[in-house]
């Protein structure tokens, strides 16, 4: 009887340490995921033209007015075609961590 109590006892703590091995690299894959998209966003120029997805759906077309550590901000055109030279219809401050999707528009 002993020594089934520490087979199980031996199988239990296998099965434990693999599952905490498996989740710290699902975090360990989830923080290098994000790392790359973050600074994709970051470097943005002050003037392309985008298109951002945030978490809540919002869509906003526009070009990008200002680019800050954490932070992105996108003039809204009226037009969607061609928003760099469009009228601004409102200014947005978007999270970085809030994007989701960014589309830059072709030149």
């Amino acid at each position: 009887m002993d020594e089934a109590f520490w087979e199980i006892t031996e199988d239990l703590r296998r099965n434990e340490a693999g599952e905490r091995y498996a989740e710290a690299l699902a975090i360990y894959a989830q923080g290098v995921g994000a790392r790359p998209f973050r600074d994709q966003v970051r470097r943005v120029p002050v003037g392309e033209s985008v298109s951002i997805v945030t978490r809540d759906g919002a869509w906003i077309t526009g070009r990008v007015v200002a680019v800050g550590l954490d932070w992105l901000r996108v003039a809204e055109s009226i037009e969607t075609e061609g928003s760099a030279r469009s009228r601004v219809r409102r200014h947005h401050d978007v999270r970085i961590d809030a994007v989701v999707r960014l589309v830059q528009e072709l030149q």
